[in-house]
């Protein structure tokens, strides 16, 4: 395996001059990259490139499940270039169609010439530390025990911590720990205008319009008390989402459907079908006074 003892340095370029399509990340040692991708962004005649031919990729595909919103996750790897990782990344999705796919990264171990254990050692490595931060339902299975017989080698849990560090730097928090669940009864005193947001639908067959209010902490969406709830539930509503609604009527949290407390969800399509009683809508249908979509200022949260 090469070896390095250069400062790590990152250069991140935005190979489609925007935030939200294709960015790479360079090390200055030549080791590693990294490439963040939207899934819409796969055929683009970047992954048609060099670097993508005899190297050894994995790959993390990220998204979420159609019924519960929960976030998932998939990784796979392969050592035979641009055509297999496109491939391996279809083949995935089509097997799995009951999860939306959004992004992926690719990890190019390039010039590293590692061997088949340090491979699974850093693979192995940063699944360990996704499971740990309960962020992602990871589908694929941990073979913990693999770890085990390798012995501790700095040099790879340096790669691997420089690859968690650049994930968080390009806005992917796959190893940071997701918010405690007692941070979801925090009260939220006045949030800025900047950051408030606005929903407005109304359901087909009601005569009120259903206006709701939301605002983004960390990793959670807090929809604020005095939005207005719809009463019925649709008829694809999940269990969970039914059962959370049912507590909150329960309890008084809502009454002559006002919402009489803050209620955090962990994704803004989760927000919407407590407030629905379905899927109506997305993150573009929520607005700041000033016109700001909660698209677009996630979008500029990933960029900063």
């Amino acid at each position: 395996m090469m070896t390095n003892n250069l400062d790590t340095q990152v250069t991140i370029n935005l190979i489609e001059n925007s935030p939200n399509g294709i960015i790479e990340c360079n090390y200055n040692h030549q080791l590693y990259q990294l490439c963040k991708f939207p899934i819409e962004s796969l055929q683009s005649s970047y992954f048609r490139s060099n670097k993508f031919k005899s190297q050894s990729i994995f790959y993390l595909l990220l998204g979420q499940d159609k019924e519960t919103s929960s976030k998932i996750l998939f990784m796979g790897h392969n050592n035979f270039g641009q055509e297999y990782l496109v491939k391996s990344i279809k083949d995935m999705m089509g097997k799995n169609k009951q999860y939306e796919f959004v992004e992926a990264v690719a990890v190019i171990m390039s010039q590293a010439n590692l061997t088949q254990d340090e491979f699974n050692y850093i693979k192995q490595s940063l699944v360990r530390k996704i499971r740990e931060t309960k962020r992602y339902k990871l589908k694929t299975k941990y073979h913990a025990n693999r770890l085990k017989h390798l012995s501790v080698n700095p040099e790879l849990d340096r790669i691997v911590d420089t690859i968690s560090l650049t994930a968080g730097t390009l806005g992917m928090k796959l190893f940071v720990p997701k918010v405690q669940q007692e941070w979801k009864s925090m009260e939220i005193e006045g949030p800025n205008k900047e950051n408030l947001f606005y929903y407005r639908r109304k359901p087909r067959g009601h005569s009120e319009v259903i206006e709701a209010y939301c605002t983004k902490i960390l990793d959670l969406y807090i929809l604020l008390e005095g939005s207005k709830i719809y009463s019925k539930n649709g008829a694809t509503l999940s269990k969970d989402a039914k059962i959370e609604r049912a507590r909150y009527k329960n309890n008084n949290w809502i009454k002559d459907d006002i919402l009489q407390k803050n209620a955090a969800f962990d994704s803004i399509s989760a927000l919407i079908k407590f407030v629905m009683g379905k899927s109506s809508g997305s993150a573009a249908d929520w607005v700041t006074e000033q016109g700001m979509t909660l698209q677009e200022f996630e979008a500029l949260e990933r960029s900063m």
